[in-house]
């Protein structure tokens, strides 16, 4: 799977630093083996022959299965999820992909959100509902019930750090999904800004997420991606650097979009690209931006 990633990885650097020869050895690599991989794992009816929720989510953010593939192993993905009660059964691997899978394409955003706030064991929440400021090597590293010997008493300093990457990478989501600040090619040259918003209608054991801000320094200088919900509006504060152009992909219909208080078409620094019930899609320079619109309506 990795290996598959890397190639890819490998051929995107190789072909930004001028490297058409190595760039075309390394993309030949990847899709040599993703075809390995479909060949041996893929069923004729879309499903996976590893049933686990780690595969599911390893073989979408890999790319290791694309296209309508990809789409057929997103929905099974949020079925296993949604039938183990909104919680996730993966580990080490499986954990920081779990939620980019789910997002890949924004159909179940509402249960990414959803599983990102969960307090049920096991998740984040629930590490927080029993003290965490950080985010812990197990779940249940401390719980008030059993404190650090877990339920067992069989838990141990060994293998129980309070300040972990693996599970802590699902703010890599945090940052490219949920704040939506991501770039399309090498150097953040240009920035795309695609925030979740979770409707209004979603249903969770805590209240949803009405608010995000996030900043990040990037090569170009600091990109910031606010939003929170007010009510019936959603407002979005947006910061691109100098030298750089953006890609924004609001969560609100073009109807009623404004921009500090005027009406988006009639903003010169910014260009409508598309327009749907459920998206507006726009490009603009450095600057920083003040949007308003509505939420968009949800079934």
């Amino acid at each position: 799977c990795y290996f598959a990633h890397d190639a890819k990885l490998m051929s995107e650097m190789a072909l930004s630093a001028g490297y058409k020869t190595d760039a075309k050895l390394y993309s030949d690599l990847n899709q040599k083996i993703c075809t390995a991989f479909r060949d041996r794992y893929l069923n004729t009816d879309g499903t996976l022959k590893e049933t686990s929720q780690s595969a599911y989510a390893l073989a979408i953010t890999l790319g290791l299965v694309r296209g309508a593939e990809a789409l057929k192993l997103e929905e099974i993905l949020a079925e296993k999820v949604v039938q183990n009660g909104v919680r996730m059964t993966t580990g080490f691997l499986g954990t920081r992909r779990i939620l980019p899978a789910l997002s890949y394409s924004g159909r179940f955003n509402d249960l990414c959100v959803k599983l990102f706030q969960s307090r049920k064991y096991p998740s984040w929440g629930y590490e927080v509902t029993n003290g965490a400021n950080t985010v812990w090597e197990r779940w249940d590293s401390y719980t008030t019930e059993h404190g650090f010997d877990g339920i067992n008493g069989n838990q141990n300093a060994a293998m129980n750090s309070f300040s972990h990457y693996s599970f802590g990478a699902a703010m890599e989501w945090g940052f490219s999904q949920l704040a939506g600040i991501d770039t399309n090619g090498a150097g953040f040259r240009n920035i795309i800004i695609a925030p979740i918003v979770p409707t209004q209608y979603l249903k969770s054991e805590v209240k949803p997420i009405s608010s995000v801000s996030a900043t990040y320094l990037s090569i170009k200088g600091q990109i910031a991606s606010m939003w929170q919900r007010r009510g019936n509006r959603i407002y979005y504060l947006i910061k691109i650097p100098a030298n750089t152009t953006a890609t924004l992909r609001l969560p609100s219909p073009i109807s009623g979009l404004r921009e500090s208080d005027v009406p988006i078409k009639s903003v010169k620094e910014v260009r409508i690209i598309s327009t749907s019930p459920s998206q507006t899609v726009l490009t603009v320079g450095s600057g920083t931006y003040v949007f308003e619109g509505d939420p968009v309506a949800h079934k």
